[in-house]
This record gives C-alpha cells, sequence and structure tokens, in this order.
C-alpha cells in the first residue's frame, strides 16, 4: 500500500511539472504563433496596400500616357496648314486624315467645319458635346460611347485657322482610336491571378473592363447599391473614386473578400482606374506560413513533451525522495538513513537541508531523551550532550530543559532545607507541646485562684463605687451654691460699674461748671474796662461787674473743692471696683475650681460604676480563661503527639530527597 501510494506521489508531480512545462510550451507556442499570423496578416496587407495603390497610381499613369499620345496625335492634326486650307480639295484632307488613322493604328477620323458637319460624308455633330468643346479650344477625350453593340471612343482637337494654334478654330479634327485600347490596358494589370483592373467615368459608369459586357451593359454601382445592398460597399469606394481620391479599400463580392486600390487618371473629365484582387489571392503563403507554425508547434509539443518527463523525472524523483524521508520524519522515524542526492542545483540544497532537518532532530530527540530519563531516575547534576544542534528556535527547547532541571534542582534543595527544618522544628514543637501541657496544667490552678481574689476585689469596687455616688450629690449642692455666689458679686460688680460712670458724668457736670466761671469773670473784666472807659457814668455798672467777678471767683473756687472731692470719690469708686473685681475673679476661680470638684466627683462615682462593671466582666473573662486553660491543657497533650508524628514524617521525607543527585 505504501509503495502504492509512493507510485502516486511521484507520479502525480512528475505530471504536475510535465502538464505546466508542456502548457508553457503550448502557450508559448501560441502566443508566437499567433502573434506570426497576425503580424504575418498586417504586414501582408500593408504590403498589399502599398504595392496596390502604387500599382493603381502606375496604371493611372500609363492610360493618361496613352491618351496622351492620342491627344497629341489629334493637336497635331489640327496643327497642319494644309488641313485648314478653304481650297485644297477634300479628297486630299481625306488623304492626310486617312495617312494619320492608319500610321496610329486608328479606327477612323474626320474634320468638322465650323457649323460641326462633316465635310467628309455630312454627318451633322453640331449639337455634340465635343465639337462645342473644341470650337472653344479645348481638347478632349470623350467617354466611350455604346451604340449598336459597339464602343466608340473620340478624341477631338480644334482646326486652328491656318495651322497656328492659339488663333482662330475655324473647325474640329477627330480620331476614333481602337475601342478596345482602354480594355486593352486594364486587361494588361495583373496584380493576381484572379485580379483583375476596371475603368469609370467621372458617374460611375464603367468604361473599360476585362469583361467586356460590363461596358457593354454599362455596369454602375453607385446606381445599382441603390436597390442592392450587397454593392454598397463597393458603391462607397467608386464613390471615392469619382470624386478624384486616391486611395485602398476592402469590400465583399461574389463569395469573396476583395481589395481595391484606385488612383484618377488625369487629363480626362473625372476618369478613374481601379485594381482588384480576392484577398485569397495573396493569403497563400500565409496560411502556408500558418500552417507551417502550426506543424512546428505541434513537433515542439510532442518533443516537449518527451523532455518534460525527463525533467519532471529529474526533479520529482530526488523531491520525492526528500519528501518521503521528512514523512518518515514527521511520524516519528529518526533511524531510517537519508536518500544520498548528489546534485548541485536546488535539489541538492534540498537534500542537504533534509538531512541536516534529519540529523538535527535525531540528535536533539536523542538529548532531550538522555535529559529527562536521567531527570526521571533522580539525576539533576546533568547538561545537555549535543548543545551544537539547538539552533535558531530550538534552542528554546534547550533553555526549557535547563529551566525544568534548575528549577527541580531548586525544588528539591528547598524540599531538604524544609525537611530539616520542619524535622527540626517538629521536636522542637514536641517537647514545647509537653512543656505546654504542663505549664497548662498549673495555669489553670493558678486561675482558679485568680477567680478567687477578682470575686473578692470586685465586691469591694461596688461599695467603693456606692460611697462615690453620695460625694457626687454633695459636690453638686456645693458647686450651686457658689453659681449663686458669682452672681451676686457678678452684680455688684455692675452696681459699682454704674457708680463709677454717674461721678464721671458729675466730673464733666463740673468741667461745664468751671467754663461758665471763667467766661463769667472775662465777662466780669470786660465790664470793668469799659466801666472805666465810661469814666462816672460807668461806676455803678463798675461796682455790678466786680461783684460779678468776685462771684465768678467764689463758683470757680467751689468748682475747684467739688472737683477735688469728686475726684477722691472717684479714686475710691476706682479703688472699690478693683476690690469687686479681684473679688468677683477670685469668687469665679472658687465657681470653677468647685465644678472641677464635682467634675472630678462625678467622673470618680462614673470610673467606679464602670470598674465595677470591668470587675464583674473580668470576673466572667477569668471564668472563661479558665476553660480555655482546661482546653489548652488537652490541646496541648495532643500536640504533643501531632509533633511526635510530624517528626516522623520529616525524616521520612529528607530521607526521599537524598534520593536525588542534586546539581551544584
Amino acid at each position: 500500500m505504501k509503495g502504492k501510494t509512493k507510485e502516486k506521489k511521484e507520479k502525480s508531480i512528475k505530471i504536475e511539472i510535465k502538464k505546466m512545462i508542456v502548457l508553457l510550451v503550448i502557450g508559448a507556442i501560441l502566443e508566437l504563433g499567433v502573434a506570426s499570423c497576425i503580424l504575418n496578416i498586417i504586414s501582408t496587407r500593408g504590403t498589399l496596400k502599398s504595392s496596390m495603390e502604387q500599382m493603381a497610381v502606375v496604371a493611372a499613369e500609363r492610360v493618361e500616357w496613352e491618351l496622351t499620345s492620342y491627344k497629341d496625335i489629334v493637336v497635331e492634326m489640327g496643327s497642319v496648314a494644309r488641313l485648314a486650307k478653304e481650297d485644297l480639295p477634300v479628297e486630299d484632307k481625306k488623304s492626310i486624315v486617312d495617312q494619320r488613322v492608319a500610321t496610329h493604328e486608328m479606327v477612323k477620323g474626320d474634320i468638322l467645319d465650323g457649323n460641326g458637319i462633316s465635310i467628309f460624308d455630312g454627318t451633322d455633330f453640331s449639337d455634340t458635346e465635343f465639337h462645342q468643346r473644341t470650337m472653344n479650344g479645348e481638347v478632349c477625350i470623350m467617354d466611350p460611347d455604346v451604340s449598336d453593340g459597339e464602343i466608340h471612343i473620340l478624341i477631338a482637337a480644334p482646326l486652328w485657322e491656318g495651322g497656328i494654334p492659339d488663333t482662330k478654330v475655324i473647325g474640329t479634327v477627330y480620331l476614333e482610336p481602337d475601342p478596345s485600347f482602354l480594355n486593352d490596358i486594364v486587361n494588361g494589370i495583373n496584380v493576381s491571378k484572379r485580379g483583375s483592373a476596371y475603368m469609370i467615368n467621372e458617374t460611375g459608369t464603367v468604361i473599360a473592363h476585362k469583361n467586356i459586357d460590363s461596358v457593354l451593359s454599362q455596369e454602375n454601382s453607385i446606381e445599382e447599391a441603390k436597390t442592392d445592398s450587397s454593392l454598397k460597399k463597393i458603391a462607397a469606394l467608386e464613390s471615392r473614386m469619382i470624386n478624384g481620391e486616391s486611395g485602398f479599400g476592402t469590400y465583399f463580392y461574389g463569395g469573396s473578400n476583395k481589395l481595391l486600390a484606385f488612383a484618377p487618371i488625369e487629363g480626362t473629365d473625372g476618369w478613374s482606374i481601379a485594381i482588384n484582387a480576392p484577398l485569397s489571392d495573396f493569403m497563400g503563403m500565409t496560411y502556408i506560413a500558418i500552417l507551417i507554425v502550426i506543424i512546428i508547434g505541434i513537433i515542439n509539443i510532442f518533443a516537449t513533451r518527451m523532455l518534460s518527463g525527463t525533467v519532471a523525472e529529474r526533479i520529482s524523483v530526488p523531491v520525492n525522495k526528500c519528501t518521503d524521508r521528512l514523512k518518515l520524519l514527521a511520524e516519528g522515524d529518526l533511524q531510517t538513513e537519508m536518500p544520498v542526492i548528489e546534485r548541485e542545483d536546488e535539489i541538492g540544497v534540498l537534500a542537504k537541508a533534509t538531512t541536516q532537518i534529519v540529523t538535527a532532530m535525531q540528535k536533539m530527540i536523542q538529548d532531550v531523551h538522555y535529559l529527562l530519563a536521567e531527570m526521571a531516575e533522580g539525576n539533576l547534576d546533568i547538561d545537555s550532550k549535543a548543545t551544537e544542534y539547538y539552533v535558531g528556535d530550538f534552542k528554546e527547547i534547550l533553555s526549557s530543559l535547563r529551566k525544568i532541571k534548575s528549577s527541580l534542582s531548586e525544588t528539591m534543595y528547598q524540599i531538604k532545607s524544609a525537611a530539616d527544618q520542619v524535622s527540626s522544628g517538629a521536636g522542637q514543637l514536641a517537647q514545647s507541646a509537653t512543656e505546654l501541657a504542663e505549664g497548662a496544667t498549673d495555669q489553670a490552678g493558678a486561675v482558679e485562684e485568680l477567680f478567687a481574689t477578682i470575686t473578692d476585689v470586685t465586691d469591694q469596687v461596688q461599695v467603693n463605687a456606692e460611697a462615690a455616688g453620695k460625694t457626687s450629690k454633695d459636690a453638686q449642692s456645693i458647686g450651686t451654691e457658689a453659681e449663686e455666689s458669682s452672681r451676686q458679686m457678678a452684680q455688684m460688680t455692675e452696681a459699682m460699674e454704674r457708680i463709677s460712670n454717674a461721678s464721671k458724668e458729675i466730673e464733666n457736670i463740673i468741667g461745664s461748671i468751671e467754663e461758665i466761671a471763667d467766661q463769667t469773670n472775662l465777662l466780669a473784666l470786660n465790664a470793668s474796662i469799659e466801666a472805666a472807659r465810661a469814666g462816672e457814668a460807668g461806676k455803678g455798672f463798675a461796682v455790678v461787674a466786680n461783684e460779678i467777678g468776685q462771684l465768678a471767683k467764689q463758683s470757680q473756687v467751689a468748682v475747684e473743692n467739688t472737683r477735688n472731692l469728686i475726684a477722691t470719690a472717684l479714686a475710691e469708686v476706682e479703688r472699690g471696683n478693683v476690690i469687686v473685681e479681684n473679688t468677683s475673679t477670685s469668687m469665679s476661680k472658687v465657681v470653677n475650681q468647685i465644678e472641677s470638684i464635682v467634675a472630678a466627683v462625678e467622673n470618680v462615682n462614673v470610673n467606679c460604676e464602670n470598674q465595677a462593671l470591668s470587675m464583674k466582666q473580668l470576673d466572667q473573662g477569668v471564668e472563661q480563661i479558665s476553660n480555655v486553660v482546661q482546653n489548652n491543657s488537652a490541646t496541648a497533650e495532643e500536640s504533643s503527639a501531632t509533633s511526635q508524628e510530624l517528626y516522623a514524617q520529616a525524616v521520612s521525607l529528607n530521607e526521599l530527597v537524598n534520593k536525588f543527585k542534586l546539581a551544584k
């Protein structure tokens, strides 16, 4: 089954390589072939266009040259002086004309007088276009005329008086060349095996064609296209011809695509010549070239198919060998040898890389197995033996293994250290637990004695609390009396302040009286002065003024004495205020101290009550402690037994850790 899978895989990659090579070659051949064919067709069309256009121009020039030759012959006849002489017999003129006809292989020739009457047979040509034009001094080539199943072409020129050109026109001379000369010209143009040429006039009517019936039937594609849509393309090209254009075009006619080149014929009345040929006449070599390209492409495809098998074999076989080995590696096979592939190209690089991968994986897996196996046996004092194979992202594997080893070693060291500490601590704990059990028993007895003592203290504290309560009530009564005394002292202080303020008002009044005495004294002095000035008349007024002055002096003395008395009274009042203030201050201090004493007594009362409550709680707590101590005594005995067991387990753990060989 494995062999079939391998064979299928090899065939698959070979088929893919062969398919890609063949497709690339086919694509390249197709692209080159199509491009070659298109370029060949474009080149052929371009060459045909250029050559046919040039051929049409050459053909037009040839027709122009032929027609110019005929025109020169006719012009020369019009310049023959003998033909212009009126006294020259008609027979002689006819002889001259016949000579020209024979010499130039014409069909016939004739001379018309000024009225357009033939001097040879009397035919009237007066209403013909060529006669009217020649009488105006023109040389003209008339369009072929079809009558009675025959084609007639006239080339006419003026007959000059005295045979001197550009003088007076006295008649017309014309020659009728072989009507097939235009057909001979177009028949001589061979662009291809089935190609042909034809000429049309200014109306689009065929005037020359290798098929004479086309001329006799006066074919006109422009007119026929009005009723036949298949002729629209050729009609469009011939419309360009009658407009005097040169050019190239294609059209479909008679079941095939045809090429058409055309050019105007100078010196005519709008004649044009066209050269046409089926496109297939020129595409033969192109088709052969396309066939050759196809044949070469097929040959190259078969050759490529054969060579691609060899190339695919050279690529697929070593690639499949490398793939198979990598697949075995993916399946965990590290023992199978690598296939030998000695090549210097990318396949060789792939083979070398595959060998390196397999070798590196083999060494790394063996090294990992060694490390893990040693650690599984308890040996942590190891290191990698293949560090050079841990490259790139594989370095993380070695780093992780080293971290595992280091972490295990550190953990074991810590476990060993912890085991030692647990062993030591367990022994100490067992001893301490034994001592704790003994101490707990003693403590239980001491707690019972303490409980009895605290009960007595609690009773005494209760008595103290009751006495503190009575003292607190007495202190509150004293505090109330002290507050009342403080209020009365404050009232006395306010009365002293009012007395002091009244005394100050009296002092102000005395000041006002003193000012009045001063003014009175000043008034008495002024009155004395005025009385003295009045003499005898003012003596009585002087006595009054003197009395007033005495009265003012007495008032001043009285005021001074009153001031002194009030000052003394004010001083005494101030002294009384000071005494009252000091007394008030002392009373306030006493009240404050009494309040502090009351507060302190209340605090003592509260503290005694709290102390009594606390002693009750302490009594309950000591009872609880007694219970706890008894429980602790039992627990200590159990802890002693547990410590002995823990010590035994620590010794066992230490023995297990000692089995590991730890890294230093």
